[in-house]
């Protein structure tokens, strides 16, 4: 389809255009123009999908037809826009940047789109105040994946902290994205309301702004994902923080954490295997336990995951926070030859009374729980793996736990 009829489709709205993929090539003017338009019939689960190519030359008119079209669409919910260039921005002529500006100016005044993707390789940010504008002042925009592999400027940098601060984000896309650290440490204090965050972190001062946002009461982080990048870096970031030194951090503030479910960590850092152990149960006290971490859900850390850290993730997964604790303190704070299904099912409020009195030192609280259930079996309404005769254990409610 040539992109005047693109246009009109576009103007048109039938069927209603869910989303538009493009790919731009800038030269000496724009050179070529791709774009893809996924497009459903009203009450029908049917997409079509418009495949537009077009030598873009010198149609002025066209590129402002186009960005007007693109704005005033009331049903648009996805943009994903690539953008790539074969020259210095020395060798672009007027035409070329007043046709980039004529499409940017259109789709910043899009009231619609949700889901925002730019992936800028080499270009030059000249239209860099539209896409600032776009996500300043688009209400409706939740999702952002931003790709800039030309490093920004500082004002840009500092053009897209304030953008993203007034946004009302769920999810935020700065992996690729070569920003110094400093318009980094501006952002992440202004993402509480986005709820999936990827970034890439390279300085203390990083790593402690997200560990901050993640200890933020209001925040609303339920997935992040961090890279540490020691290569390929944005000329004025400084590396001052090594990926070990900066997983500590991250660790540390998921104590207290209730809302982080997936924590995803990219980089060259050794195993810290005992800093999640003691994150996700920490097994020193019953009041450890309970204070430890039990909303982490999913883990992509580790090229190896012992066995308690993937048992305690899967108890995390369950919905009822309470039975977590208790589940975690009878797997893990006893570990004798004894039944520990009674103390999964007691009452949390007489779980810490209950186990600080029969605990016993550190040496030999197994065989004195042991021996206690053994000699007292009316105290659980299961019967022990060491009972002779299971019938005896029978139930009797008016010996539980309560009357300690």
């Amino acid at each position: 389809m040539p992109l005047s009829d693109a246009c009109i489709f576009i103007e048109r709205n039938e069927p209603r255009i869910q989303s538009i993929s493009t790919s731009l090539t800038f030269s000496n003017p724009l050179r070529s123009f791709v774009m893809q338009i996924r497009a459903r019939n009203e009450g029908s689960n049917d997409c079509h999908l418009v495949d537009v190519n077009h030598d873009v030359g010198s149609d002025d008119d066209l590129w402002q037809r186009l960005g007007r079209a693109i704005s005033c669409n009331a049903s648009l919910g996805s943009l994903v826009l690539d953008v790539n260039d074969d020259h210095d921005i020395g060798h672009f002529s007027q035409r070329a940047v007043q046709n980039a500006r004529a499409l940017f100016r259109g789709l910043s005044q899009n009231k619609s789109v949700h889901h925002l993707a730019l992936i800028f390789r080499e270009t030059p940010l000249l239209m860099f105040d539209f896409l600032t504008h776009f996500v300043q002042h688009n209400r409706s925009l939740r999702d952002i994946h931003f790709d800039f592999r030309r490093p920004l400027l500082t004002e840009q940098s500092q053009m897209l902290s304030n953008a993203i601060g007034n946004a009302e984000l769920t999810s935020l896309n700065l992996a690729n994205c070569f920003v110094d650290h400093e318009s980094l440490n501006r952002i992440i204090p202004r993402c509480t309301g986005v709820e999936r965050l990827i970034i890439q972190c390279n300085t203390h001062e990083n790593y402690a702004a997200v560990a901050a946002l993640i200890q933020d009461p209001h925040t609303a982080l339920t997935s992040i994902r961090i890279y540490f990048q020691g290569s390929g870096l944005h000329p004025r970031s400084i590396i001052r923080c090594s990926p070990n030194d900066g997983f500590v951090l991250i660790i540390s503030s998921l104590n207290g954490n209730e809302t982080l479910k997936c924590l995803e960590f990219r980089g060259g850092f050794d195993d810290h295997h005992g800093n999640f152990i003691n994150l996700l149960c920490d097994f020193s006290s019953i009041e450890s336990i309970h204070n430890s971490n039990h909303t982490l859900e999913q883990l992509e850390v580790f090229d190896f995951t012992p066995e308690m850290i993937r048992s305690c993730i899967v108890m995390n997964q369950n919905a009822n926070k309470t039975q977590v604790i208790r589940q975690k303190i009878a797997e893990y704070y006893f570990r004798g030859d004894f039944d520990i299904a009674p103390f999964v099912k007691m009452s949390i409020s007489l779980l810490p009374s209950v186990l600080g009195l029969i605990r016993g030192s550190d040496i030999n609280r197994h065989s004195a729980i042991y021996q206690m259930l053994k000699c007292i079996p009316d105290l659980c309404d299961v019967t022990t793996r060491n009972a002779r005769q299971p019938n005896q254990a029978s139930s009797v409610k008016r010996m539980t736990f309560d009357q300690f």
